[in-house]
């Protein structure tokens, strides 16, 4: 089974999807710099509502949030724009 994760910018905006293939996270645009990513598929952020994890994105200087496709993280998009 592979696991369908989703990219967004500090505003809200989704700007990519992602998968996980062999263990390895593969970005549909494939010059996604992992530098620029605050990788919130884990604790403490995968249980934060998205609003939050892209604040903190913003606050540790990240442009992008990878999250995972979730109830708890997608429903929350409405809130951010």
């Amino acid at each position: 089974m592979t696991e369908t994760l989703l990219l967004y910018d500090i505003q809200g905006n989704k700007v990519d999807k992602a998968k996980v293939e062999k263990g390895e996270v593969v970005f549909t645009n494939r010059r996604r710099r992992w530098v620029w990513i605050l990788d919130a598929r884990h604790e403490p952020y995968k249980d934060l509502p998205l609003k939050m994890v892209l604040s903190r994105a913003a606050g540790v200087r990240k442009r992008y949030a990878l999250v995972n496709n979730t109830k708890n993280n997608t429903n929350n998009t409405k809130e951010i724009k």
